[in-house]
Parts: structure tokens; C-alpha cells; sequence
């Protein structure tokens, strides 16, 4: 998403799946590293 916005409304209406990533301590994440600890979890079966 946009910083400080997130991602806009339509395209979340378009989305298949939505996730949501726990940040403690965090503000952000870049796509990167929220891609990374997706597939981690996808791929461990958590």
C-alpha cells in the first residue's frame, strides 16, 4: 500500500485472499520482507 494509507479499497475488493501480519514494535514493512515471512508461513503450514 501507499505509505501511511495502505492499499486502496478497490484493490482489495479484487483480492482473492487478504492476510494480516502481526507487528509488535514495527510501524511498516516493506514488500519484501511481508513476502518473506508469508511464504515462511505457507511453506512451514502455520
Amino acid at each position: 500500500g501507499y505509505e501511511g494509507q495502505g492499499v486502496h479499497q478497490d484493490i482489495i475488493a479484487q483480492a482473492d485472499y487478504r492476510v494480516r501480519i502481526e507487528m509488535e514494535g514495527f510501524e511498516s514493512l516493506n514488500v519484501a520482507v511481508a513476502g518473506g515471512i508469508i511464504m515462511y508461513h505457507y511453506r512451514s503450514g502455520k
